[in-house]
């Protein structure tokens, strides 16, 4: 019964994600060119105390990354660490990411079509260009620990992408309820919106928060970003961008 459940959500999910989606699509882009900000340098300047998970791409558009700061400022006054498992990838690297993904997804549910298995897995790995907001540098994948460095419970571990990630999921203990309003809480203070099928994945400016908040443009889209050289590369051809990877 409990599996059968679980199959009977996943395909709520899958449909509403669905939905979701196509609303994304008709969201047009008016790329700002933003330029990038290397977050560790802030946090030595703000003496925050905040958890990195990869300092290497630790990468995100100048607005974001200061709001960044400020999220994290909040959750030390109140008593927690933010950990930002993830932030800027580049382009080759979500591709890589999504395709892993899809994958996986083949060899668990082999009764379904390659459709759905596309769809399925940009859920929670995004595989078309423009729902992808890491690549934009416009979104972090960010958890919360307590004083003592020991993580929240939240639910469902990052990065599992199931029906237990869902920001709402109704079948969740009191505790992992409260843990994910606390931080949902904050970061909104702060500009960031929450992609509604993963907790812990929080964005500015891209097509999903521009759709949550009803706005009428993105302000960040899909960028290959060069750190060494600090050059970018934005896609020109925007129907690339609205095309599932492969």
């Amino acid at each position: 019964k409990r599996k059968m459940h679980k199959l009977s959500a996943l395909e709520n999910v899958l449909k509403k994600s669905k939905n979701f989606d196509n609303k994304l699509l008709k969201i047009k882009l008016k790329e700002s060119k933003e330029s990038f900000l290397y977050i560790p340098e802030l946090i030595k300047q703000s003496r925050i105390n905040i958890k990195i998970r990869d300092h290497k791409n630790f990468y995100l558009r100048k607005s974001v990354a200061l709001n960044l700061i400020k999220a994290s400022k909040y959750f030390n006054k109140k008593g927690y660490i933010l950990c930002v498992e993830s932030s800027y990838r580049s382009i080759d690297e979500q591709k890589t990411r999504f395709i892993k993904r899809l994958n996986e997804l083949k060899k668990n549910f082999p009764e379904k079509t390659y459709e759905e298995l596309l769809n399925l897995a940009n859920i929670y790995t995004a595989g078309i260009p423009i729902f992808a907001s890491h690549i934009a540098g416009a979104s972090v994948d960010v958890l919360l620990q307590d004083k003592k460095g020991k993580n929240l419970f939240f639910g469902a571990h990052y990065p599992k992408g199931d029906v237990e990630s869902v920001t709402n999921y109704s079948h969740l203990s009191k505790t992992a309820k409260i843990n994910r309003k606390i931080l949902k809480n904050g970061m909104e203070k702060f500009g960031f919106v929450n992609y509604p099928f993963e907790y812990w994945h929080y964005s500015i400016g891209d097509v999903c928060a521009t759709h949550i908040l009803k706005q009428k443009f993105a302000k960040y889209g899909p960028v290959n970003y060069n750190p060494k050289n600090n050059k970018y590369f934005f896609e020109k051809d925007k129907k690339e961008l609205y095309k599932f990877f492969i």
